[in-house]
């Protein structure tokens, strides 16, 4: 590579696709889509493909049919004012929904969009607004670079968030990589290991790796 240059790994595109879903491609193969249709409790990301062209993330359980709120790569939160935008039953109403684009960009070193969500109770009443920031910058061997950042807002004079363990971003790993079903490993900054030990404690950045036999 000659000096001065910059090594290209991308290009990254976003693709409108049908029935409100925008799909985000790297150097030609799909990586991540998001689901924004008004059908859903929430958008989602999903599928989520890692280097080896495997999905990382699944939706629902590996063993608890209940969990279908668990959608690949999802934003909830238990408590807000009182309004549970975690869980999904028949008789919720509340709904986090995509209320506009703001940005959305292809590049050949790097691309991403933006959006901004609303988060409404059962009354159709916002109760707080989200903006959503992803950005994707293809590196060596197919990894991929995802950085994202979010900004709450909130219309009303106060608006409570309760504590809770579930909420802002989740993640359901593929059973292939899930540490109780698949094998795979758990690690953060403070130096522990597995689920029991990481659940609910601060950490400067959590580790979620495959089998060992699966990592290079």
């Amino acid at each position: 590579m000659s000096e001065g240059k910059t090594q290209v790994y991308g290009p990254v595109e976003i693709v409108p696709l049908p029935d409100e879903q925008v799909a985000l491609w790297v150097a030609g193969s799909e990586r991540l889509r998001w689901h924004f249709g008004s059908r859903h409790p929430r958008p989602f990301f999903w599928p989520v493909v890692g280097p080896s062209g495997r999905m990382l993330t699944r939706m629902g359980h590996p063993a608890d049919y209940s969990h279908e709120h668990h959608r690949s790569w999802w934003f909830g939160h238990r408590d807000v004012g009182g309004v549970n935008f975690w869980e999904e039953r028949p008789s919720n109403r509340q709904q986090i929904r995509q209320l506009q684009w703001l940005h959305y960009q292809d590049g050949e070193n790097f691309g991403g969009m933006a959006v901004r969500l609303g988060w409404f109770d059962v009354h159709n009443t916002l109760l707080m607004q989200q903006d959503f920031y992803v950005t994707l910058q293809p590196l060596p061997q197919g990894e991929l670079w995802i950085e994202w950042s979010v900004l709450f807002t909130t219309p009303l004079a106060e608006l409570r968030l309760g504590q809770t363990n579930f909420g802002f971003a989740g993640l359901r790993m593929a059973r292939s990589i899930s540490a109780h079903y698949g094998g795979g490993r758990l690690s953060n900054s403070e130096g522990s290991a597995g689920e029991a030990q990481l659940f609910a404690k601060p950490a400067r950045w959590t580790d979620y790796s495959g089998p060992a036999a699966q990592v290079p």
